[in-house]
């Protein structure tokens, strides 16, 4: 059996010029900066969660040929054979991204009108509190804000009551829950039980996929609050039932991995001022070959800055950061965007509205 040649040693010089050529022509028929221009432009001008671009898978063949991470050996005999990376293990991926370093702004009655400190009204509060939000169009999936909440015998009680009473800091992200409920939260073994009252579910929710999501938003705010990976058990008014008629619940559920949505923003928060000059933006993301793009945009709507970055890759999340600097005093929105890797051009975006003074 011939022994592999690689594809930069001196064995087969005449192999290695041949795709080397090859690989020149095939990289002159790509062009990165009209797929870039495509992307920005679709991030600031499409529906800010669930943006349609319509564009053009490239970027994986854009690492192919330009020979990034990929270790290609040839043989004497001629056939190829690709290093690819190892397989994703079997573990479900890391979804709890750190803690953001910004400071975590107070529960508020709207995004807009922080009300008083509730610790006026209980006399404690509760601060970096995860609460998951829902948000999309055909499809809904789930966004994480930290809070600072009243609190309600517990972090786990009182993250779930916030998911009932609060209202999201960001705009895009919708409450499903009506404030009216009641809810408790026990702790027995690796399972939490969640009792909520009967008008803890009215009118806001409208089909069957956003009552999924939005019982997986209970999953994951009590499970991240009460810091434990066991299952959940949802209840209403202490009995098994049909959550808006739509979903059963009664039995232990545990969170789905595929409900978070593929990127968030964990730095800045929305609305979270800022003083004139570098702006540092990180986040957790999944993504085809983790490759992002992103854009900051002014109150006129232009593209002030926009660039590249990488997070995790298909399967695996993993961390982004980037900086950019803003200068002039004013509302930005800052969006990253993951190409949809399916080609069916359903792209995937997170996105922050910060204000500079």
């Amino acid at each position: 059996m011939s022994e592999p040649t690689n594809l930069h040693g001196p064995d087969d010089p005449a192999m290695e010029e041949a795709l080397s050529g090859a690989l020149h022509r095939e990289a002159e028929q790509h062009h990165p900066s009209d797929r870039f221009e495509q992307i920005r432009a679709g991030a600031t001008e499409s529906h800010r969660k669930t943006r349609v671009f319509g564009l053009i898978a490239v970027a994986a063949g854009l690492v192919a040929v330009l020979g990034i991470s990929v270790g290609v050996v040839i043989n004497r005999t001629g056939s190829t054979q690709v290093n690819s990376a190892a397989p994703a293990e079997d573990a479900p991926p890391s979804l709890e991204p750190p803690i953001p370093s910004a400071s975590v702004p107070p529960s508020s009655s709207s995004p807009s009108e922080p009300t008083k400190s509730a610790s006026k009204a209980t006399g404690k509060t509760i601060d970096q509190i995860p609460v998951y939000w829902i948000a999309g169009a055909d499809t809904y999936t789930l966004y994480r804000e930290f809070r600072t909440v009243p609190d309600k015998e517990g972090p786990a009680t009182s993250a779930v009551s916030a998911l009932l009473t609060e209202q999201p800091l960001d705009p895009d992200y919708e409450p499903s829950f009506s404030p009216e409920g009641k809810v408790k939260v026990t702790k027995k073994g690796d399972n939490l039980e969640v009792d909520l009252s009967k008008e803890t579910f009215g009118e806001s929710v409208l089909d069957k996929g956003q009552a999924d999501a939005a019982i997986q938003s209970i999953v994951w705010t009590a499970t991240a609050a009460a810091k434990t990976s066991g299952t959940v058990t949802i209840t209403i008014d202490g009995k098994s039932g049909k959550a808006w008629d739509l979903v059963e619940v009664g039995k232990p559920m545990k969170r789905d991995n595929d409900a978070r949505n593929a990127i968030w923003i964990t730095d800045p928060y929305e609305g979270q001022p800022h003083k004139a000059g570098k702006v540092t933006v990180s986040g957790n993301s999944r993504s085809f070959e983790g490759n992002l793009v992103w854009t900051v945009t002014n109150e006129k709507g232009a593209v002030i800055e926009d660039g590249f970055t990488t997070g995790g890759a298909n399967a695996d999340y993993g961390d982004f950061s980037f900086s950019v600097e803003i200068n002039s005093p004013g509302k930005y929105e800052i969006a990253v965007v993951a190409e949809d890797a399916s080609g069916a051009g359903h792209d995937i975006t997170d996105t922050k509205t910060i204000t500079v003074k």
